[in-house]
């Protein structure tokens, strides 16, 4: 079965429209909380010249987007949901060429473009005012780059540009620069072997970036104080005799030791750890199964069963993709990413929707596209296409 280049574009340009047009057929604009704060805060900026919270400097690019499409079209925020939903079509686009390239397999691209445009759960960010649309294009682009690096000097610049968009875009963007540290020691590990003394120098640098990284975070964020209310999802205590309200949302705190003092929140959340190992690991391991399983206990048995088939067959094909050996640099630096995010929800908390899996998603549907040509290609093999 032959998929011609300009078949492929034309298809997936076909499935990308008919998608966001169900989504917004189906939901309409939607008045998010945090999106209206999003909103609220570019109108300020416009307004006066300044952030309503220094903290929202780590989300000035969308801010900054939403801010110019308000400047442009007053009182209006499809402008800026159209110039997302562009941005994501050209990241699916370079989605589907790193693949592509990847696996030598332009059904490869296809699979993997179409597995990212049919992931609601993904894809229908980009109907909203919010930081995940931008953010994960971004991640696509950066793969993009990962699977075209040859250490040139251009290769370099533009990843560093991407890296400087992404830390303004998300504070999350840590887990993907973390994510490219672990595919550069990959890449270079032979130099990095043969120069004891530059591997020492690197060791150091990195150990100072990532605790300086950490303190940032922590500095912005107390994570204690979600574990004090018993949150697995975040601010689930605000919902606590509602509807909403469901037991696998939150965590029994009886017992449970705290350290009261200002410490900073990196101490904080270290000395929760140690004085609490079991309520910890507890906690973390249900974030994770929620995280990794796209299940929540308020979703219906359906939707839960539809999110556990959609995901065990992207993992099978992930997997599948990844064991055909190819890039072992960006394999590393895919896991990395999974593994550091995976880190982050398990001290932190997961989320309502889903969208906390955004920095893993990209390069899951990456290695999956490899997995499902590979699957194509057996049966094309036993005469079955």
């Amino acid at each position: 079965m032959m998929v011609t280049k300009q078949k492929a574009f034309f298809l997936l340009a076909l499935g990308f429209v008919a998608v966001h047009v169900f989504i917004f057929a189906l939901l309409g604009i939607r008045n998010l909380f945090d999106a209206n704060g999003y909103i609220s805060s570019a109108d300020f900026l416009f307004a006066n010249g300044a952030l309503i919270d220094s903290s929202h400097v780590f989300y000035i690019v969308p801010i900054g987007l939403i801010t110019i499409f308000r400047a442009l079209f007053p009182g209006e925020i499809i402008p800026f949901l159209c110039f997302q939903t562009a941005l994501s079509a050209l990241a699916t686009m370079y989605l589907y060429r790193a693949s592509a390239l990847l696996f030598r397999s332009t059904l490869s691209g296809v699979i993997t473009a179409t597995l990212f445009i049919v992931w609601l759960d993904v894809i229908h960010w980009n109907t909203v005012a919010m930081t995940e649309s931008i953010f994960c294009s971004l991640v696509c682009f950066v793969l993009y780059r990962l699977v075209m690096f040859e250490g040139r000097r251009g290769d370099w610049i533009v990843i560093f540009v991407l890296m400087v968009l992404l830390f303004f875009t998300r504070p999350t963007s840590i887990v993907v620069m973390l994510g490219l540290i672990v595919f550069f020691l990959r890449q270079y590990s032979s130099l990095l072997s043969s120069k004891p003394i530059v591997k020492v120098f690197v060791g150091v640098f990195l150990l100072a970036i990532i605790l300086v990284g950490a303190y940032m975070m922590f500095s912005l964020w107390d994570f204690t104080d979600q574990y004090r209310r018993g949150n697995v999802i975040t601010y689930a205590d605000v919902v606590e005799g509602t509807e909403l309200s469901n037991k696998g949302m939150r965590v029994d705190t009886v017992g449970v030791q705290f350290q009261e003092s200002t410490a900073h929140p990196l101490i904080k959340m270290a000395d929760f750890i140690f004085q609490n190992p079991i309520h910890f690991a507890k906690a973390g391991m249900l974030k994770l199964w929620y995280l990794l399983s796209a299940t929540r206990p308020y979703y219906s048995s359906m939707h839960n069963v539809y999110a556990l088939c959609w995901m065990l067959l992207l993992y099978t094909l992930a997997f599948m993709g990844i064991k055909r050996g190819v890039s072992f640099s960006l394999v590393y630096a895919v896991m990395g990413i999974v593994v550091f995010n995976c880190m982050l929800i398990a001290i932190g908390t997961v989320d309502w929707d889903n969208r906390f899996y955004i920095p893993m998603a990209p390069g899951i549907v990456l290695f999956a596209g490899g997995g499902g040509a590979l699957i194509m290609e057996k049966l094309k093999k036993v005469g079955n296409i």
